[in-house]
């Protein structure tokens, strides 16, 4: 399979530089979130696995590589979702977007130049479907509610009581700092 896909990346890169294209060419490789250890994956040295919300179910490896790009060689560790990569992409071809309601940011500077982080914070799962489990990353910490973790009190926004603390809410065992 890794084979088939090296030769058929091998084989576009070729065609775009023999055909003149390359200079105007950007390869996006995205993974799919977390290995599942079951099956022989690896997430070492993060912890979690698929389904899960700790970091080794829900970083993605990606790499991006073409000629358009400003900075290469260099590795990004700002936070970029999924929603993200159709307003970049959009983006490094030159277009503009209009729709003001999307989700996705645009981090074509962050990825093309090594600019500054656009997105400091995610919000993981926020639906109750199998299992009732969310999460939100602040910079280098994030929250997880629900499995995997331990139960948590908290309430929807227009219940909250502002005077909460959040050791009285929510055991801190639920709190991770991501050794990034």
């Amino acid at each position: 399979m890794v084979t088939a896909l090296d030769d058929a990346v091998g084989s576009l890169v070729s065609d775009m530089k023999r055909y003149g294209f390359w200079n105007n060419f950007l390869i996006v490789f995205i993974s799919d979130n977390g290995g599942e250890v079951l099956s022989g994956g690896s997430n070492y040295p993060l912890r979690g696995a698929k389904m899960t919300l700790w970091e080794g179910g829900t970083r993605v490896p990606t790499f991006v590589y073409g000629d358009v790009l400003q900075k290469k060689g260099y590795v990004n560790n700002n936070l970029i979702h999924a929603v993200d990569w159709f307003p970049t992409i959009l983006a490094a071809a030159g277009g503009e977007n209009k729709d003001d309601g999307m989700d996705g940011m645009n981090q074509w500077n962050s990825i093309s130049t090594g600019g500054p982080e656009v997105r400091n914070e995610f919000i993981y799962n926020i639906y109750d479907l199998e299992y009732k489990r969310a999460a939100i990353r602040m910079g280098d910490y994030k929250l997880i509610m629900g499995y995997p973790g331990l139960p948590c009190d908290w309430l929807p926004v227009s219940q909250q009581d502002e005077g909460i603390e959040l050791e009285q809410s929510c055991s801190k065992s639920n709190i991770s700092e991501l050794g990034i």
